[in-house]
């Protein structure tokens, strides 16, 4: 290991930054030969910063990475592998992490988690009660909900998605993916991505009666993730999916709201539904020239006391099973969240997609037109599969 050696680490301004201020001040103080510079961006920037970079040989050292672009900047040949560090590590314990993130492209582990979050779908009590309701148990119940919920002339509706096929038209990866995972469905079956299952249909099709029963509320293609949010929070939509770190936003915004955050149910209600797994990551990139000095700081960061400590300050989940955090503790569903991500299957097959960004693109077309009745579920199947056919050369 090198004297005196820095190391570049970007992060998302959105995922917090003094916690992890103290946790660099921490860690340069038992490593004072490693400085590390850290360099905050808005999200919608981490990505296109670390591509450029890429082109321009002046990626960082540490990369702070969504799931979803991963086999992305795998193909650009962006990341290093991590497996030799985490084997000749002692002080990292790979068991001890949800597994999600740690599976393998072509053989070998890429990312480190640093929190977690998932999907889940959040009900108004008030409006459910008032509708003499139970919160939904299987999809038959958030059919008759959204359109028993609904009420055009009082302007309340029964659900609302995100759909938006404007700016990254990633409303696939915030309302499809979590239903098909829900419904323990899978896009990457036998070597092949495709939407030629029935888990998938059964999706689509929940989304095509929806539109039937008229119960969705106006303007989901043009609307995204965080308007979603806000207009849960004024109390005029009956049920919304979105990630859990969606919770303590309703809050803030309304803390009179009596709501629900549960589970997606499966289809039919029975066997555990599975969750949408999210969260922020970290990599090192291929081309560092401190890559053990990297993974130093990694393994120190993503520890359990380190973990701990970001998770209790920034209010999120943690991505290893030995963290326990006691801020939920605070908030009348944060035990049920925390629990949740402990003993539910955590899913995700976009890190380990190639060109996943266009593939999703294309999976929120469809469901956007089939939410306004632009295109049938048959056809969205075959457009979707034929464009990713193409797209993956499969």
């Amino acid at each position: 290991m090198l004297e005196n050696t820095a190391i570049i680490f970007t992060w998302a301004a959105e995922a917090g930054g003094e916690i992890l201020e103290q946790i660099i001040t921490d860690f340069e103080a038992e490593n004072p030969n490693i400085k590390v510079e850290l360099v905050t961006l808005p999200f919608g920037e981490v990505r296109t910063q670390a591509v450029a970079g890429q082109l321009s040989r002046s990626i960082p050292d540490i990369i702070a990475m969504n799931p979803p672009w991963t086999r992305e900047f795998y193909d650009l040949n962006m990341l290093a592998p991590l497996d030799d560090f985490m084997l000749n590590d002692e002080t990292f314990d790979k068991e001890a992490y949800f597994p999600t993130v740690l599976e393998k492209i072509e053989g070998s582990t890429y990312l480190v988690p640093v929190n977690s979050l998932a999907f889940y779908l959040y009900c108004n009590n008030t409006m459910f009660e008032a509708a003499g309701l139970e919160l939904p148990k299987n999809w038959d119940d958030i059919l008759t909900a959204a359109k028993t919920l609904t009420s055009v002339p009082d302007n309340q509706y029964g659900i609302t998605l995100t759909m938006s096929e404007q700016e990254a038209a990633n409303g696939s990866i915030l309302s499809i993916y979590p239903l098909l995972y829900a419904n323990n469905g899978r896009t990457f079956i036998d070597g092949k991505f495709t939407v030629e299952t029935e888990e998938m249909r059964e999706v689509l099709t929940l989304l095509e009666q929806i539109r039937k029963d008229e119960s969705m509320l106006p303007g989901v293609t043009s609307r995204g993730e965080i308007p979603n949010v806000e207009l849960f929070a004024n109390g005029n939509v009956g049920m919304l999916i979105a990630n859990d770190a969606s919770y303590l936003t309703v809050l803030d915004r309304n803390p009179e709201l009596d709501f629900s955050v549960i589970p997606i149910p499966t289809k039919d209600g029975t066997g555990e539904p599975e969750l949408r797994h999210h969260g922020w990551d970290v990599a090192i990139s291929s081309t560092s020239e401190h890559k053990e000095e990297a993974w130093k700081f990694i393994s120190y960061m993503t520890s359990q006391k380190n973990m701990t400590a970001m998770c209790e300050d920034l209010l999120k989940f943690p991505a290893r099973y030995d963290v326990e955090v006691t801020w939920p503790e605070k908030y009348p569903q944060g035990e049920v969240l925390a629990k949740s991500l402990q003993e539910l299957n955590l899913v995700e097959e976009l890190m380990y997609m190639p060109n996943a960004s266009s593939c999703w693109v294309d999976l929120t077309k469809v469901g956007a037109a089939i939410l306004t009745g632009g295109m049938s579920v048959d056809e969205a199947i075959t457009y979707v599969q034929e464009a990713w056919d193409e797209r993956l050369e499969q």
